[in-house]
Parts: C-alpha cells; structure tokens; sequence
C-alpha cells in the first residue's frame, strides 16, 4: 500500500491562475491572435515551472540527505526529458518504480 502523500497548503485554488489563463489563450488562438495566444501559454509554463520548482523545495525539505541525492536526480533526469521535448522514445526503459506501462 502506497503512503499517503501529504500536500503542502497553496495560496488560492490551484489550478485557478492557470486555468484563466488558458482559456484567455484559448480564446486568442479561437480568434486567430496567434502572438497573444503564444504570450498567454508562455505565462502558463512560467507559473507551472515556478510551482514545480516551489513543490520540489517543500519535498526537499522532508527528505533525509540520500533522498534528496535521489530527489536531485530524479529532477535532473526530468528536466533534460523536457528539454529533448518530453516524450520517452519506444526503446527506452519503463517508469523507474512502475509496472512497465
């Protein structure tokens, strides 16, 4: 059985900012405003990459030292994931800790 995963407490609703925001860009692209469309989603990725990097330093901070050691990789190997565009390739392994699907 899996822990149960204890969240940290978040100013506002979560998803809220981002949300508005993606149907504001939604709503641009529907229109055919590409430029302001593209500005609304780079907002997007700016608040989801500075929540991410937020949750990182809150798990940081009840991991033991060889967890984080393992924490820091795990991010570093996510990171260089998005930078080759996110997508594993077929012949690569399975999900470390998953069941292979």
């Amino acid at each position: 059985m899996r822990p149960r995963v204890m969240r940290a407490p978040s100013s506002g609703s979560g998803r809220g900012l981002s949300g508005a925001a993606m149907k504001e860009a939604r709503e641009a692209r529907e229109r055919g405003d590409t430029t302001a469309a593209r500005a609304k989603m780079q907002q997007v990725r700016t608040q989801m990459e500075r929540r991410r990097e937020q949750h990182i330093a809150t798990l940081r901070t009840i991991l033991n030292a060889d967890q984080q050691k393992q924490l820091d990789a795990n991010v570093a190997a996510m990171k260089e994931r998005g930078a080759e565009g996110g997508h594993r390739k077929h012949g690569d392994q399975a999900r470390v800790g998953g069941d292979g699907r």
